[in-house]
């Protein structure tokens, strides 16, 4: 009697997630731009935005999609993530500068805090303002506590370089 042909089973992969190899510095987030796939590293990747139609990739080279929900990537990404907006995650070592302007609290998240570098602006809640000022000083030196309040989150314009 011939044995049963043989069956390979391959398992469905989802269209997009994080690549993860137990700590490894290769992890990268899959994403799509197109007809294209990209793989991209957590180091290239600034900030993603929830929109309408889905998740957005800030980072180097453009902008790309995702199908996984701003919550999903919170708790999956390789790195620190702060939620500054209820449709904003910024990957917290990138960010480079945070701004008060006409009432308005910004962060700068990308490759340098020089005017004209490469990144994006993401707006931040006003109700989460201060504590995200609060946890960006926090991982950072070179401003002295009680520093006087041009530099607290609703007095002014407020800028604050990335530390180096």
């Amino acid at each position: 009697m011939a044995p049963p042909p043989l069956r390979l089973v391959v398992p469905e992969v989802p269209a997009v997630m994080v690549v993860r190899d137990r700590g490894s510095p290769g992890e990268r987030l899959a994403a799509h731009r197109g007809e294209s796939l990209y793989f991209l590293e957590p180091t290239e990747i600034w900030a993603f935005q929830a929109t309408g139609a889905g998740t957005v990739v800030h980072a180097v080279g453009g902008k790309y999609d995702i199908d996984s929900e701003l919550n999903e990537v919170q708790r999956s990404f390789c790195r620190p993530l702060l939620r500054v907006h209820a449709s904003w995650l910024v990957n917290a070592v990138l960010v480079r500068r945070l701004e008060r302007t006409g009432g308005q609290t910004t962060l700068f998240v990308g490759g340098g805090a020089g005017e004209g570098a490469d990144g994006v602006h993401v707006p931040v809640a006003r109700e989460q303002a201060q504590a995200v000022r609060d946890a960006l000083l926090a991982g950072s030196t070179g401003l002295r506590p009680g520093r006087p309040s041009s530099f607290r989150i609703g007095a002014g314009r407020t800028s604050i370089p990335h530390a180096r």
